[in-house]
């Protein structure tokens, strides 16, 4: 592998709407600024793998959270699925977000990003487990 170009791990996160159009209520809580916001608000947190180190990475990042946060995507699936149309909830096999015309796994494969896993949480979700305590 070349010098300065690493395989690995990369844990890319997204918030919708960007923190700079959120209106909320602010709070000062032991000298840390809290926004509590006043509309729903989601978050994507999409764990990749590459073969090197991609100079668009955090771009592909942003753009693999928006899809997240969008289409609620159940299981990362595999990029051999075939495509189950609007109802598809695995992440690979769903029509990408920004562009319908190819699934997802379709955009990432030329990326040299692999998808391992994803995380979508909207602000305020309890878990279940928490919730059963």
């Amino acid at each position: 592998m070349e010098r300065g170009k690493q395989a690995g791990f990369s844990l890319l996160g997204v918030f919708l709407p960007s923190a700079a159009s959120i209106q909320g209520t602010v709070l000062l809580l032991q000298g840390d600024l809290i926004l509590l916001p006043s509309e729903s608000w989601y978050a994507a947190l999409v764990v990749c793998e590459t073969c090197e180190q991609s100079a668009n990475l955090q771009d592909v990042g942003r753009r693999l959270g928006q899809h997240v946060v969008g289409m609620a995507p159940l299981s990362v699936g595999s990029l051999d699925d075939e495509p189950g149309g609007e109802t598809e909830t695995r992440m690979l096999s769903q029509p990408y977000l920004l562009d319908p015309s190819i699934t997802l796994g379709q955009y990432v494969q030329p990326q040299g990003v692999s998808v391992v896993d994803f995380v979508r949480f909207e602000c305020g979700e309890v878990e279940e487990a928490a919730e059963a305590e």
